[in-house]
């Protein structure tokens, strides 16, 4: 879904596959997306945006990616697939947020 997304407002804006749709924004409602090499990562929140939240987003990108290099690097779309990149992902969320009930949700693409 947001390979589609940045697919069109490349197309949209003529911007060349370089540049990044990094943020959307719908109502209260906050997308923050980091592109990996081989995924996405969406983090959906509400309030402000902060640096320690992109660099948490970046720095687990970037380690689920080494970690999993090969698995994604060959995935293709399945969740049933990435369970185990899925339960990584959750646990790092679960750490970053601890009890904090605003922290909900993340997703790979």
């Amino acid at each position: 879904m947001l390979t589609v997304v940045q697919q069109f407002v490349q197309d949209a804006f003529s911007y060349r596959e370089s540049r990044v749709l990094k943020e959307l924004e719908f109502g209260d409602y906050r997308l923050l997306i980091e592109r990996g090499e081989h995924v996405f990562l969406a983090v959906a929140f509400v309030g402000a945006d902060n640096a320690h939240l992109r660099r948490w987003a970046r720095r687990s990108l970037d380690e689920i990616e080494e970690e999993f290099d090969q698995t994604l690097a060959t995935w293709g779309g399945n969740m049933d697939d990435i369970v185990g990149v899925s339960s990584s992902l959750e646990r790092r969320l679960a750490r970053a947020g601890g009890t904090n009930p605003r922290v909900r949700k993340s997703a790979l693409e």
